[in-house]
C-alpha cells in the first residue's frame, strides 16, 4: 500500500472574514474530493481569515499513481479562484504488510 500526503498553505484573496474563507475552503475541499477521490481537511490556521492550511491524502497501490494524483490536485488548487498557493510539500509513503 502507498499513501500520498500533500500539505498546502493557501492565501485567501480578500480574506476579510472567516465566512469568506470558509466559503473558499469548503468549495475547494468538495471539488478535490469529487474530482480526485482524496481526503481533504483544514489542518491549521482555522481562525486566520487570510490563511488556510490543507492536508490532502490519497491511498493507491503504486507510488507513481499516488504522485500523479497529488500533482493533479496541486495543479487544480493553483487554478482555483479566490486563493493562491503560498507553500506546499508532498510525500509518498510506501508500506507493506509483514507476516
Amino acid at each position: 500500500m502507498v499513501v500520498g500526503v500533500l500539505q498546502i498553505e493557501l492565501q485567501i484573496d480578500g480574506g476579510g472574514n472567516l465566512k469568506d474563507k470558509r466559503r473558499v475552503v469548503k468549495h475547494l475541499k468538495d471539488r478535490l474530493h469529487a474530482d480526485h477521490l482524496v481526503s481533504v481537511a483544514e489542518v491549521d490556521a482555522q481562525d486566520n481569515p487570510r490563511v488556510a492550511r490543507l492536508g490532502i491524502a490519497v491511498a493507491a497501490s503504486a507510488g507513481a499513481a499516488c504522485q500523479r494524483t497529488l500533482d493533479k490536485v496541486l495543479e487544480q488548487v493553483r487554478a482555483c479562484r479566490g486563493c493562491y498557493v503560498s507553500d506546499h510539500a508532498s510525500e509518498v509513503l510506501h508500506g507493506g504488510v509483514t507476516e
